[in-house]
């Protein structure tokens, strides 16, 4: 029984990162920023991504596929373990959320006139991330499969290693001093130590 409640909660989980998505990306689109050049290897990691936090858990949930390879984990450990989840869900929300216009997915950087440094982004510089990972954390204890549980981790890797040093560099390219001053007082995934005055 336990297994399909957590198994309830990661898709009410999908259906809202869904919903955030569509609703920042017609505020993206009302900011009519010009479109980036399609990048065949960004592409690539966007279907890696894509896979390994929502195709491979819902194939793990509708289809027999994978039920092989299942775990049982105690529900004294699973419960609290699993709150990374809603947790992760709700920084995809606030990363969204203090972003506004300025969030993009096949946007130009360049573009952004306001490096954000509010709200969630006072603490962190890449909360959207450390959403990701959190969720992936949750995702181990709500679909206990070595695919299915593990897959958000594995998606994850990519857009760390690969897409997040790009966005990074463009940043410090387009804002200059004033990103390399909020590096120094912000962390990267998780809240950092901050001077005085911040």
């Amino acid at each position: 029984m336990e297994q399909l409640i957590f198994k309830t909660v990661f898709l009410i989980g999908v259906v809202l990162q869904f919903v955030i998505r569509l609703r920042y990306n017609k505020v993206s689109r009302k900011s009519q920023l010009p479109v980036r050049a399609s990048n065949p290897m960004e592409f690539i990691f966007s279907v890696w991504a894509f896979s390994g936090f929502y195709i491979i858990p819902f194939l793990y949930i509708f289809t027999p596929l994978f039920r092989c390879c299942n775990y049982g984990l105690p529900l004294g450990l699973s419960l609290p373990m699993s709150l990374f989840y809603p947790f992760g869900v709700w920084l995809f929300y606030k990363s969204h959320h203090d972003l506004g216009k300025y969030w993009w997915m096949g946007h130009e950087h360049s573009y952004n006139d306001e490096l954000v440094t509010q709200g969630i982004f006072a603490w962190v510089r890449h909360p959207m991330y450390t959403g990701f990972f959190l969720i992936g954390i949750g995702n181990i204890f709500l679909l206990q499969n070595y695919f299915a549980g593990f897959s958000t981790l594995v998606g994850l890797i990519p857009l760390l290693f690969l897409h997040l040093p790009r966005e990074d560099r463009h940043l410090a390219k387009h804002f200059g001093e004033a990103f390399k001053h909020y590096r120094s007082f912000t962390g990267k995934f998780f809240p950092g130590r901050r001077k005085a005055g911040h």
